[in-house]
């Protein structure tokens, strides 16, 4: 037996031969990033109201000293406004949308992959899923550089704007902005038409920012670990070629059978004889072979 080629080939795999735990961990990342991104842009919503909507992000804050409980709308705003500096608006739209449009994100991504079978070729399902890896690759890496930047920006805004407090404050932690009140219709540039008609409220923000603040960024991190995981699991994918395997084929003539004899030619009167046999025909075999 001759051998003629020998070769590899990269070839899909069945869907049986692909591990589910890829698809699995895929969506749950997705998931754990839909939840994550709402819970920080709930509590950093909330978090702006108490401050009528105004960017404490970055933002330079003094109070005026005055009793919330015993606050009332004839009393000086105990927030001091020449002194108050607030932090661009469209910052902090930045670090509320992106959690938003990454939980709408993750949910369209998490409903394809759910859509798509476990990988390689399959029936069932969208064909081909292995054809949508490389897209939510690039996707994940770019949302991740979004996310990693909204999560940073947000923390270090929200230090930023406790140091602040407690240097104009004199005080040792941000958690005691809880004796300090704000009316919101201070917060806010409005005519006077408007104030004829304006509800005043006085908040204390304190309360809610000491659990609203933290909440935020560290649900942010989460958000962007998720965004992290997920892209290194699509990387680690493409990577081992987990949709495909690799194809050894073989290419020989056939084996002589040795039981049968090579067929005669028959004698010829009055010629000398001779023994001549019949070329055979060579037929090539093809052999595949999984390798690994």
């Amino acid at each position: 037996m001759k051998l003629l080629e020998l070769y590899l080939e990269l070839v899909e795999k069945e869907s049986y031969l692909v591990s589910s735990t890829w698809k699995g961990f895929q969506i749950s990342f997705y998931v754990i990033i839909v939840i994550s991104g709402l819970i920080s842009c709930i509590s950093f919503s909330n978090a702006l109201n108490d401050f009528n909507l105004n960017c404490m992000l970055y933002s330079n804050i003094t109070f005026q000293s005055v009793n919330c409980d015993n606050a009332t709308q004839a009393e000086l705003p105990p927030f001091d406004s020449m002194k108050t500096e607030f932090g661009k608006q469209s910052l902090c739209a930045f670090c509320q949308y992106v959690p938003v449009c990454s939980a709408i994100f993750a949910f369209l991504w998490a409903v394809l992959f759910t859509m798509c079978g476990t990988g390689g070729e399959t029936k069932e399902g969208l064909s081909q899923p292995w054809r949508i890896v490389y897209p939510a690759l690039i996707f994940n890496f770019l949302y991740l550089i979004i996310s990693t930047t909204s999560s940073v920006l947000l923390e270090q805004g929200h230090d930023a704007f406790c140091d602040s407090f407690m240097v104009n404050m004199n005080e040792t932690s941000c958690s005691n902005m809880d004796k300090y009140c704000v009316s919101s219709w201070t917060l806010s540039q409005i005519t006077y038409a408007e104030v004829r008609h304006q509800q005043w409220v006085v908040i204390s923000p304190g309360p809610r920012l000491k659990v609203t603040g933290p909440l935020t960024y560290t649900s942010s991190w989460f958000n962007m670990l998720a965004w992290l995981l997920a892209t290194v699991l699509l990387l680690l994918r493409c990577s081992c070629a987990a949709d495909f395997e690799v194809i050894k084929i073989t290419i020989h003539t056939p084996e002589p059978d040795h039981d049968e004899e090579a067929p005669q030619l028959p004698f010829i009167d009055g010629a000398s004889s001779s023994k001549e046999t019949v070329r055979e025909e060579e037929v090539t075999n093809v052999r595949l072979e999984r390798h690994n």
